[in-house]
């Protein structure tokens, strides 16, 4: 037997690795392995949708990615579109003139556009593109991690 006093790491390594395969098998208990089957089992028979964004089929991930974009895209451009709020108010006006059953929608869009260029007036031009280049770091941060936690869940499979 090697004398574990000794700096020999490979040594140390074999003796307990002979010592803990010497040891006899333990088993859960049935309540516990019953419960755990039962999880596992109902885990499995959720729908794609109900699982994590990993068990997602290809295209629905591709459609999600694409619409989330799509949907960071409208809000930085519509946030530009209500700095031009006088152009929009006007060519909504000229339309509601034709469609009178819009004059209520029309209404509240103007009251949300005139609340936009109110805000827009205040906030300095640089807070804005410091607003919007920190969102869009935050977004890649995210995605980052997102990405790093999924590769790392994938290697311990």
């Amino acid at each position: 037997m090697t004398d574990p006093d000794s700096h020999d790491p490979a040594a140390l390594e074999r003796l307990v690795d002979r010592a803990l395969r010497s040891l006899p098998v333990r088993t859960a208990p049935p309540r516990l392995a019953a419960r755990v089957s039962s999880e596992l089992a109902r885990r499995a028979a959720l729908p794609w949708w109900r699982r994590s964004f990993s068990y997602w089929p290809a295209p629905v991930r591709g459609a999600f990615v694409a619409i989330c974009g799509s949907l960071i895209a409208l809000s930085l451009f519509s946030g530009a579109r209500m700095i031009a709020a006088e152009q929009v108010a006007h060519a909504a006006q000229a339309s509601v003139a034709r469609l009178p059953w819009a004059s209520p929608l029309s209404a509240l869009w103007n009251a949300l556009v005139d609340l936009g260029a109110a805000l827009a007036g205040t906030v300095p031009s640089l807070w804005l593109d410091a607003g919007a280049a920190l969102i869009g770091l935050a977004y890649a941060v995210l995605l980052a991690i997102v990405v790093a936690a999924c590769r790392a869940l994938q290697g311990q499979r």
